[in-house]
């Protein structure tokens, strides 16, 4: 009998959650929530870029829910089946419990996320106009507006939370899409909604020429996501949608229209970082350099007086890449403000296309690639000497975590010499000797409560990595320094602070210092005040 009702309830369970999987409009909110991930992943780095994807998830639960709850009685008169409240997949009231439980948490995530203040309440103006569409302008002839709206300020949210200006031709680009897909999805219900007394827009104009606005709407979208970089698949992909749109069957139309704007967005933010860095966040002394692995160099505006300038390379963390490097670690104004040319270079992708350095036996070329970023470093220095005015003694370096490893690799095997290097979260293989008898000027950050890289030393697939005392210890005997007394730093301006231990050190051949966060996780949430610090650091030591 225990096993029985065991059963009952499993069985409940899965109808309801077939309910609300159903009620959410389950392949439009998937597919608004994918792009969000791809644009956070192009401007941010995975983590936030996970973060608001369920943000953006929870905001489409709330409209798809209360589309479905409002609709119920116009959906029994039409006997709607395939809707989970007509079909008794669920009811009205759990309906209601689920949006009354997610609400909250959608303003949480969104608002004290990593979209933060700004671009949590630009992406839930979006949302309060889906709702806003569900009950009132669904039925008007302005029903395309809460779409124009909506569908402009999802990609827009993104781009203002790493506080950059949003490109008018995304946004224009999201809401013609957001257009498209609502004139397709009344189509459906075309005559239904007919009986019902909805007069929307699609409604007012007809079924021919909804097709046809769908069709111009989506060339005009093609056209000028090819002004911004011009790709022969988008071209492809906006005359099959117009096709489609003019030919497919209702109760396809909807589907297809979403495949092609997911097509084209997924084609649209694979040029995201080029337009972004190049043209619309317009940094006018940036240039792109190195051959087979391009990066993008940053100049400061001292340079064009054709004065010597330093360099700050900032290399990212196994799985990052320098977009998401530069967001994360603000150093790129804080290096350009202190006179220093800026790079964020890329590692190279393993089998499963997550970049990496080989930065040491523990991390990170765990498929034994044997790619030498060193000399890869090397050649991009090179080429800025070559090309530029670049003051060869002042060469500073700042990593995270398998950055931080490459930080000390380059500083202890390059031919070129390293002014200074920080780095966050980060270590040295167990058995290492490159470093042995070398000095130099090093800031060594962590957080002690680092559950990636430990404070107390580990292993990643058996290769041992140092604890930070040990990295302490081999730059104090290298350095030849001595400790002073320590003192309290506020370094993360998101934790109570001062948060932060600093350890200096009185060396006679380079500089030492390790600033200990106290509680500090492997990613710990940065801003400008940090770069700041960090910088003000590798100057003043070098």
């Amino acid at each position: 009998m225990h096993i029985l009702t065991l059963g009952v309830v499993r069985l409940k369970t899965m109808k309801r959650l077939r309910g609300l999987l159903q009620a959410c409009h389950f392949g439009p909110s998937v597919l608004v929530t994918t792009v969000a991930f791809l644009i956070a992943q192009a401007l941010w780095w995975e983590g936030p870029a996970y973060v608001i994807a369920v943000g953006v998830l929870l905001g489409q639960l709330i409209v798809g829910w209360t589309n479905d709850l409002h609709d119920y009685e116009d959906d029994l008169k039409h006997n709607r089946v395939v809707k989970p409240l007509v079909s008794g997949l669920i009811t009205p009231k759990q309906l209601r419990t689920a949006i009354f439980v997610v609400t909250p948490l959608a303003v949480i995530v969104n608002l004290f996320g990593p979209l933060g203040l700004k671009g949590g309440a630009v992406y839930l103006l979006g949302i309060a106009f889906g709702l806003a569409y569900n009950f009132y302008f669904k039925y008007t002839p302005l029903s395309p507006l809460p779409y124009v709206i909506a569908f402009a300020a999802l990609p827009a949210s993104v781009v203002l939370a790493v506080d950059e200006t949003p490109p008018l031709w995304m946004m224009a680009a999201g809401s013609m899409l957001g257009v498209a897909a609502h004139i397709a999805n009344v189509l459906k219900d075309f005559e239904e909604d007919g009986q019902s007394g909805i007069r929307s827009f699609p409604s007012i104009i007809g079924e021919r020429a909804s097709r046809l606005s769908i069709a111009v709407i989506l060339l005009a979208t093609t056209v000028l996501l090819n002004s911004v970089s011009s790709r022969p698949a988008l071209l492809i992909v906006g005359i099959i949608g117009a096709v489609l749109t003019i030919k497919a069957p209702r109760s396809i139309l909807f589907k297809a229209i979403m495949i092609v704007a997911l097509a084209n967005l997924v084609l649209l933010i694979s040029a995201l970082s080029d337009e972004i860095g190049n043209k619309e966040f317009a940094d006018k002394t940036s240039i792109i350099i190195g051959a087979d692995r391009p990066a993008e160099l940053f100049l400061p505006t001292s340079n064009q007086s054709n004065e010597p300038s330093g360099i700050l390379l900032d290399l990212h963390g196994y799985g990052g890449n320098s977009m998401s490097q530069t967001s994360y670690t603000f150093l790129k104004q804080a290096a350009l403000d202190a006179g220093l040319a800026y790079l964020a270079p890329d590692g190279t992708k393993d089998r499963s296309g997550t970049r990496f350095w080989n930065a040491s036996n523990a991390c990170c070329d765990f498929a034994k690639s044997g790619v030498n970023d060193v000399d890869y470093i090397d050649s991009l220095i090179d080429e800025i000497s070559d090309s530029f005015n670049l003051d060869k003694s002042r060469i500073y370096l700042f990593g995270h975590s398998n950055g931080h490893f490459m930080s000390y690799t380059y500083m202890c095997t390059s031919k070129n010499k390293v002014a200074a290097i920080a780095g966050l979260a980060g270590s040295m293989d167990v058995d290492s000797t490159q470093c042995s008898g070398k000095s130099g000027n090093v800031l060594h950050i962590h957080g002690d409560s680092d559950g990636t890289i430990s404070y107390t030393g580990g292993s990643i697939f058996a290769q041992r990595y140092q604890s930070v005392d040990e990295v302490m210890k081999g730059w104090s005997n290298n350095n030849q320094c001595t400790a002073k007394p320590e003192n309290q730093l506020d370094v993360i301006a998101a934790m109570s602070g001062p948060e932060t231990t600093s350890y200096p050190f009185d060396c006679t051949k380079g500089s030492l210092e390790l600033w200990k966060i106290n509680g500090g996780v492997h990613v710990p949430e940065l801003d400008r005040g940090f770069a700041d610090k960090v910088v003000s650091w590798l100057t003043l030591n070098s």
